[in-house]
């Protein structure tokens, strides 16, 4: 981390009005891309990706419960894949996609 530099500072830094639009945008459209490759079912996963901003910045979500599932898959012994459409969302916009940590 370079001299001087507090991680507060990215945080000061998405309260920019400029910054902030953009990486709405930049959300907003990972999240439009990502509802396009979700499988569907119901309906009800695709329904609920969506975009929020917590105050520590903005962030892609999906809330619906099988979400975990649906992202990263299931594995053995009835393995469900890894369809990634949060993922693959963030990536169609040229975005870096992470995980949150629980």
């Amino acid at each position: 981390m370079p001299e001087g530099f507090h991680p507060k500072d990215i945080s000061e830094l998405a309260h920019q009005t400029a910054i902030h639009e953009a990486l709405m945008t930049g959300a907003k459209a990972s999240a439009d891309e990502a509802q396009a490759v979700a499988p569907v079912k119901t309906g009800a996963y695709a329904a609920s990706i969506g975009v929020t901003n917590d105050g520590d910045g903005v962030r892609l979500v999906a809330t619906d419960w099988k979400a975990n599932w649906i992202e990263f898959g299931t594995g053995a012994p009835s393995p469900t894949p890894a369809f990634a459409p949060l993922r693959r969302g963030c990536e169609a916009a040229g975005l870096k996609f992470v995980p949150r940590k629980r």
